[in-house]
């Protein structure tokens, strides 16, 4: 096979703009030259979805609150820290952070994450690790969870045992912006 045949095959798909300088001259004479670089470019801009990275008009949040004491009763609930996103706004949960100072093997907390007080499926009754330390903190990063419109992030800590009290705490952050925002980029979510 000839050479001048096998470099047919090999760029017959290639933008005309990007091969022999004949056709490029031909594109430029027709008045195409005077589209943008963007426009006359093979490459496509990559847009990243908003739960991976913030659009340039998102505000980051970060609560915690490590010093909320959990009664020594069973069913004993607690709200540590939570996050109100503000009118016309939707964001995404990032990071989860749970804390119990000097927890016993006698230790029976659980950690649910909630939106407008009803659990995240898959963050609700987290059970904090058993065992005899100072202190256990665990922290959860890239969650990804979509806050809607206007709504309440807490997380609800249980004392499921009639053991304590406990020191508990924990944190939530991520990031938010108008849905007008997220619309205009990325069309209807």
């Amino acid at each position: 096979m000839a050479r001048e045949d096998l470099r047919k095959i090999l760029f017959r798909n290639i933008n005309p703009e990007i091969t022999a300088g004949r056709q490029r001259q031909a594109l430029l004479s027709t008045g195409d030259g005077e589209r943008s670089p963007a426009q006359r470019s093979q490459l496509a801009r990559m847009l990243f979805p908003p739960y991976l990275y913030k659009l340039p008009s998102s505000s980051d949040f970060n609560q915690n609150n490590y010093a909320t004491v959990l009664a020594a009763a069973i069913s004993t609930q607690v709200v540590p820290v939570s996050f109100q996103l503000p009118q016309q706004s939707v964001g995404y949960l990032q990071q989860f952070g749970l804390y119990c100072l000097s927890p016993t093997n006698l230790t029976n907390v659980t950690f649910t994450i909630r939106i407008n007080e009803g659990p995240v499926p898959g963050w609700d009754n987290v059970l904090l690790p058993v065992g005899v330390t100072n202190l256990t903190l665990q922290n959860f990063a890239d969650l990804q969870i979509r806050l809607p419109n206007n709504c309440k992030v807490d997380v609800l800590v249980t004392n499921n045992a009639a053991t304590g009290p406990w020191t508990v705490g924990a944190k939530i952050a991520g990031w938010y912006h108008t849905s007008q925002a997220e619309e205009r980029m990325y069309g209807e979510v």
